[in-house]
């Protein structure tokens, strides 16, 4: 679904291609292209591909939603961890298996 800031639909599509943006994007005028200020999308790779054919300054603009942007640091985080626990030396690795202490943790500033 293409929507406003305001969450009105603007076009609905079949699929998450390339195409699907890029169809809607072909129909606006030049000086709507260029009225676009934000671009609010996940992090598919075929809306990107879109966008920067017929987006002016499309890097510029978009803006990647949270959920989607937490979800790939956490399993960037998670396969870092697994590449480096093997290197760990041995004490550190036993106690990198323990689950993480939930305690209280006082900040002081």
């Amino acid at each position: 679904m293409i929507s406003d800031r305001d969450g009105r639909a603007l076009a609905l599509t079949d699929d998450r291609g390339t195409e699907s943006l890029a169809g809607y994007l072909r129909t606006l005028t030049d000086g709507q292209l260029l009225a676009i200020k934000t671009l609010s999308m996940d992090m598919n790779a075929g809306y990107i591909r879109a966008a920067r054919i017929h987006l002016p300054s499309a890097v510029e603009k978009i803006a990647f939603d949270r959920f989607h942007v937490a979800k790939q640091l956490g399993e960037v985080v998670d396969k870092t961890r697994q590449n480096e626990h093997p290197h760990l030396p041995v004490e550190s690795r036993h106690r990198a298996k323990e689950p993480a202490s939930c305690g209280s943790t006082a900040i002081s500033g």
